[in-house]
């Protein structure tokens, strides 16, 4: 995938597995003990983005197959949640270069919602279908997530619910609402059962 992106001129930014091997200052590492050299020598400093703190450390390193690229490996204050990242953004800061991980992590974040909610689980005839769908799974997807954080802000629960549990909680409501109106309804009891018959 980095040679697709530096063939077309594109530059890159992912996570690498914390069992690659690189070379840092001509001594060869895997990634995650060159985690813990670092750690130990206290090369970690705090950088805050979006608000959240993380313990970042940047570094220039060659791997045969890619040659040099940077690394930043970024930890989070509050989960202790490690990643690796790589990039051809060579020059670019650790603030950057983090900030473009998070962004990375917020799309991929997006696609996986995306998926709960049917996103690619069908066959279309044409192609005009298919994005009419695409649209209608973005839009359902940007509900639900205004939704789900003003469920947060309003204190109806008390952390970000995932999508699917946003889903869930929409569903739960909308039976209530339905079982309320058709106990309060005036319909004879005849007119209920073809209202609620799913044949």
């Amino acid at each position: 995938m980095a040679s697709k992106c530096k063939a077309y001129g594109y530059n890159w930014v992912g996570e690498i597995k914390s069992n690659r091997i690189v070379f840092y200052e001509e001594k060869r590492y895997r990634l995650d003990e060159l985690f813990d050299k670092i750690r130990l020598e206290g090369g970690f400093f705090d950088v805050v983005m979006n608000g959240e703190v993380y313990s970042a450390f940047k570094a220039d390193v060659f791997m045969p197959k890619m040659g040099y690229f940077s690394i930043v490996i970024n930890v989070k204050a509050s989960t202790k949640d490690v990643h690796f990242l790589c990039t051809d953004l060579v020059g670019c800061s650790v603030e950057e270069i983090v900030g473009h991980g998070l962004e990375r992590h917020r799309i991929e974040d997006f696609y996986k919602g995306a998926k709960a909610l049917g996103f690619g689980e069908y066959r279309f005839r044409a192609s005009e279908a298919a994005l009419i769908h695409a649209h209608l799974v973005t839009l359902a997807y940007t509900l639900l997530d205004v939704l789900r954080r003003r469920l947060l802000k309003y204190s109806i629960m008390k952390s970000l619910p995932s999508i699917e549990a946003t889903v869930e909680w929409v569903r739960r409501k909308a039976m209530h609402l339905f079982m309320h109106n058709i106990r309060n309804t005036k319909l004879s009891n005849k007119s209920l059962l073809r209202l609620i018959d799913t044949k």
